[in-house]
């Protein structure tokens, strides 16, 4: 649920005109209803994927628009311009989340920047350290963003912010959230 807020707040914030939030989420839709009760979220500007039809039925009953593939098959070539992503819920593999950055080969950010929230749990196939996994998702969505001219920062990391900062951690899943902007 915190995670959920921290994002509704960041999506608010990096939002225009021109760009969509791109969100996993399930047949709860705790984040498609998040997005939604904020205000400043409307559904068509909501776009979804989730491979699974009963699941996705279930979203679209919100009004938001749904993509019934997975987010690393369809998101690197989706021409949209998202100003706040949100993949959660990918398990414990840092590879699907490194594919989504190649979203960034078939869209131009949004001028003003924009947000990546990310999952990871504890349970990785292979099993790496969590840290690690983390960092190989950064460096993906960093690289992409180099080539934009964006530059990576923490949200939460400045003295301003650290009071509001949500928890990294809870219940095996480490929750990152990074902010691309221009220098």
């Amino acid at each position: 649920r915190r995670q959920n807020e921290v994002f509704v707040d960041l999506a608010r914030r990096y939002l225009g005109e021109d760009s969509k939030v791109f969100i996993l989420d399930g047949a709860d839709a705790e984040t498609t209803r998040a997005l939604l009760r904020s205000g400043g979220v409307a559904a068509d500007r909501i776009v979804c994927a989730n491979p699974f039809p009963d699941t996705a039925a279930a979203l679209r009953n919100s009004g938001i628009t749904v993509v019934e593939r997975r987010a690393e098959d369809w998101l690197p070539a989706a021409a949209e311009r998202f100003a706040a992503l949100y993949l959660d819920g990918c398990g414990g593999a840092p590879e699907p989340l490194m594919a989504c950055a190649a979203h960034l080969d078939a869209a131009t950010p949004p001028a003003a920047g924009f947000v990546l929230g990310f999952t990871l749990t504890n349970a990785d196939p292979l099993g790496r350290p969590v840290a690690d996994r983390e960092q190989m998702v950064v460096r993906a969505w960093a690289k992409a963003c180099r080539g934009h001219g964006l530059t990576t920062h923490r949200p939460f990391d400045n003295a301003a912010d650290a009071d509001n900062a949500p928890p990294r951690s809870h219940d095996g899943t480490l929750t990152t959230w990074i902010t691309f902007e221009p220098p």
